[in-house]
């Protein structure tokens, strides 16, 4: 059989260039992003529910997004280092599973140190998911739309935002907080369930010595500084948002719901640019504009 049987399901005849099976994939490891950022954010809209629910204040509900975002932070480069080996599908799958098993103990927790302990779980599977899905979200698509296939799953935090926190801000006020990370949990297991249709994909293997592929420790410093000040601003207002708008009277759950909405939308339509513009200006003019 000739080599050009072959075809490479990365670069088929499709119209958007990327070719069908490619472009499935990819919505596959946005779709678990989107799971794995609406639980993250969801907190943020159910926070009046949760403290009217559990009757704590509004601080130690904060404490549970912040107890979320730390294991997610700590965690995220320690398991890039642990599963440097692994097929990326295996860590997809460890990762949705903990996010899920966490979200579930969260809904079924019967005080607050168990949810504090349960937020910490799912942050870490967080943080575990979505490195693994920028990576393999970069393997599965031609080298013209890497950024943007890197892009598309950051869009998946972004569609979270504009979809599922309002929605779910309007729904928690109605249902209560539990059935709400319920349905985020049964999504995530459908997800994961779907990641077993991705191809095997290991990291590629260093050619060069550690000194050479490295980049400058300063430069890994600034990113890493400016990544934790973008993080720690975003984390710092957005978990607070319901209460903030509703002090400064901004309106009822829908109000709310609806400015979260619009704040989403600011959010997709960033992302998408920049995916545009990294593939055709490069990295550094795209982050410097």
């Amino acid at each position: 059989m000739s080599p050009s049987t072959h075809a490479d399901p990365r670069t088929d005849d499709s119209p958007t260039g990327i070719g069908v099976l490619a472009a499935a994939r990819l919505l596959c490891l946005a779709a678990g992003t989107f799971v794995i950022s609406t639980g993250a954010y969801v907190m943020a809209g159910l926070l009046p529910v949760i403290q009217a629910e559990l009757d704590i204040s509004v601080g130690a509900v904060g404490r549970l997004s912040f107890a979320y975002a730390v294991a997610y932070a700590l965690w995220a480069p320690v398991c890039g280092v642990l599963t440097r080996r692994w097929d990326r599908r295996w860590v997809l799958f460890a990762g949705m599973a903990l996010f899920v098993g966490g979200t579930l103990v969260t809904v079924t927790a019967g005080s607050y140190g168990g949810m504090m302990a349960a937020r910490v779980v799912a942050g870490a599977g967080a943080g575990m998911f979505t490195p693994a899905a920028s990576a393999a979200a970069v393997a599965v698509v031609p080298p013209a739309w890497q950024a943007r296939a890197v892009a598309c799953i950051i869009g998946g935090l972004a569609a979270a935002t504009v979809l599922a926190v309002p929605i779910a801000s309007v729904v928690g006020r109605w249902a209560g907080f539990r059935p709400v990370l319920s349905g985020i949990a049964a999504l995530g297991a459908v997800i994961g369930v779907a990641l077993w249709s991705l191809p095997r994909i290991q990291a590629p293997r260093a050619s060069g010595s550690r000194t050479d592929l490295a980049p400058p420790a300063g430069v890994v410093a600034v990113l890493l500084t400016v990544s934790c000040l973008v993080s720690v601003a975003d984390f710092a207002v957005y978990t607070y948002v319901s209460p903030l708008l509703s002090w400064m009277r901004a309106g009822d759950a829908g109000a709310i719901g609806g400015l979260l909405f619009l704040y989403g939308c600011a959010g997709v339509v960033g992302n998408v640019v920049g995916g545009q513009l990294a593939d055709r200006w490069g990295t550094r003019r795209t982050v410097i504009l």
